[in-house]
């Protein structure tokens, strides 16, 4: 809720970051000045449990390409390309739109090869894929 008010009121860009950095840090401080240390926070819920570490190599086994049906990958082009299509129209118009907000010209050939190459890096090291996300919301 505080984040949210401090993105609404605060015209200084700089405000969301610099409070998205002081909360943790206030918290950590409330609990040095209360004497209470992580693990009583955690009792009390304020912080999640803790989880074993995984190996990044780990994280490959997830992904079984057994189970993949190639049989239908013929079928499924057209619905493919209508994807790439529509991400690319709307990465396009999401840069455009930051661009009018920032009052400067982007290089949109710039932008959009450095979404490509993070998605196709993404991709390849089996995360998802992303791209610009404008809104006023």
């Amino acid at each position: 809720l505080l984040l949210t008010g401090v993105a609404r009121k605060c015209q200084d860009e700089a405000m969301l970051p610099i409070s998205m950095v002081v909360i943790p840090v206030v918290f950590y401080i409330v609990l040095f000045a209360c004497g209470w240390s992580i693990e009583d926070a955690r009792e009390g819920g304020w912080v999640g449990e803790t989880s074993p570490p995984v190996p990044v190599q780990d994280l490959f086994h997830l992904i079984d390409f057994g189970k993949v049906r190639w049989d239908l990958c013929k079928e499924i082009i057209p619905t493919w390309l209508g994807m790439v299509f529509v991400v690319s129209f709307s990465s396009c118009l999401d840069v455009a739109a930051i661009s009018m907000d920032m009052g400067e010209a982007l290089d949109v050939n710039n932008e959009l090869t450095t979404v490509g190459i993070s998605n196709l890096v993404s991709g390849l090291a089996g995360g998802f894929t992303g791209s610009y996300i404008f809104s006023q919301t």
